[in-house]
Order: C-alpha cells, then sequence, then structure tokens
C-alpha cells in the first residue's frame, strides 16, 4: 500500500469519527426541533380553542346583561303597576262603616238569606227607624293578661246579648305593668248573641257597633269609664229594618 493510499484511508477513518462523534449530537437536536413544533402546535390549538372559548363566555355574558337589563326594566314596571293597585284598592274597599256593612252582608248571604232579600232590607233602610228614647247604659271591667274575670261581662236585650272586652295592661311612671288597660290602645269589644254568634269590634275608644236581633237594631256605644279600667257601654233600640 502506497503512503498516498495510506493516508486517504486515515482521512477515511478520521471523517468515520467525526461523524460517530456529531450523530449524536444531531440527534438530540432533531428531537429537540420535533419537540418544539409539536409544542408550538399544541400551543396554537390550544390558543385558537380559548380564543373561541373566550368569544363564546363574552357573548354568554352579554346575553346575560341584555336579559338583567330587561328584568330591570319589567321589575320597575311591575312595581308601578303595583302601586297603583295599592292606590286603587285604598279607594275602592270599604272602609269603617262601610266595610262593617259589608261584612254583615256577607255573613247574611253566607247564612243562606237570599241576595234579594237583603237587597230589600238594605233598600228600605232609612235614618228615621224609630228608635227608642230610652237607653241602658251599663259598665263592665276591660280584661287584660293581668286581671281576672271578675265584672268583666254585661248583658243588654234581657239578657240575649252579652257584652265582654279586652285591652293592653298600662304602664306606670317606671314601665312597670298594671292591672288596668290602656286607653290609649286599641282594645277588641265581642258582643255575643244568645246560641253564641259572635260580632267583635276593635280599635281605640270611643266605638260604635250594631247588633240585629228580634227585629230591632240594637245600637251600642263604648267610651271609657270614670273608674280605671272600666268601660261604659249605652245601648240605644232602634226598629228594623
Amino acid at each position: 500500500m502506497t503512503d498516498h493510499q495510506e493516508a486517504a484511508h486515515e482521512t477515511d477513518k478520521l471523517q468515520a469519527f467525526h461523524w460517530r462523534q456529531h450523530k449524536g449530537k444531531l440527534g438530540i437536536a432533531l428531537c429537540l426541533v420535533i419537540a418544539s413544533v409539536s409544542a408550538y402546535c399544541a400551543y396554537s390549538v390550544a390558543s385558537d380553542r380559548y380564543s373561541g372559548l373566550s368569544r363564546e363566555l363574552q357573548s354568554k355574558l352579554d346575553q346575560a346583561q341584555v336579559e338583567y337589563k330587561h328584568l330591570l326594566a319589567q321589575s320597575s314596571e311591575y312595581k308601578n303597576m303595583a302601586n297603583i293597585l295599592e292606590q286603587k284598592y285604598a279607594l275602592d274597599a270599604p272602609h269603617g262603616a262601610t266595610r262593617q256593612i259589608m261584612a254583615l252582608v256577607k255573613e247574611r248571604l253566607e247564612s243562606g238569606v237570599s241576595p234579594d232579600r237583603v237587597a230589600f232590607l238594605v233598600a228600605m233602610a232609612k235614618n228615621a227607624s224609630g228608635c227608642e228614647q230610652n237607653t241602658d247604659t251599663r259598665r263592665f271591667l276591660l280584661q287584660t293578661s293581668l286581671t281576672t274575670g271578675a265584672n268583666s261581662a254585661i248583658s243588654f236585650a234581657n239578657d240575649t246579648i252579652t257584652v265582654t272586652g279586652r285591652g293592653s295592661p298600662s304602664r306606670d311612671a317606671n314601665d312597670s305593668l298594671q292591672a288596668w288597660f290602656d286607653p290609649a290602645k286599641k282594645v277588641e269589644i265581642l258582643f255575643t248573641r244568645i246560641g253564641g254568634k259572635e260580632h267583635p269590634v276593635d280599635g281605640t275608644l270611643p266605638l260604635h257597633h250594631s247588633v240585629v236581633s228580634d227585629n230591632f237594631e240594637h245600637r251600642f256605644t263604648i267610651k271609657l269609664g270614670d273608674a280605671r279600667g272600666f268601660v261604659v257601654v249605652t245601648e240605644q233600640r232602634c226598629g228594623f229594618p
């Protein structure tokens, strides 16, 4: 083998050595490139998906805000309607004597009296009802949560109408509860006809109430009595209707 051939052989061996050295590095570099490309692709896919999800969520948020504003407008409208209805009810609903009369008419209808009969009696009613000049005045001790039943009831119309009542206890200067009722607060007066039919009335004194019994209207006035804890009830009997 000539020197030239030996030199060429040595060169080939050297090149093969260098290639083996760099082959491993090239493999690592190729893996890094592949990994980078894969990561970029995954990022791009995730970014596109996130962007789509973000747009979808933003759209739903905008829709929810629109619906919220719509509900607020509806709520305001319903509130205005409720205020109008409340004012209308305050004007149209019966109060005071009218309310008592309507309750009496309802009670008569529910007890079986025909509407024609009730309408006839209402139409026949008039102020000149032939009331008796004489009145009957009695008193009783208005009960509270601190009192017993002594002197707590009175009767009218030959014991066919019994009157009782309850009130809230008074308080002294030291804010201690007293047995007698507080005349500044509402009281409840109960008229009971023979047979157990009850007619309650409540409010601050004086109070007025009528009970119909045996073709007579018994008109009652309830006032504060002179003696502490007592109320005075005056009855006037009038023709009915």
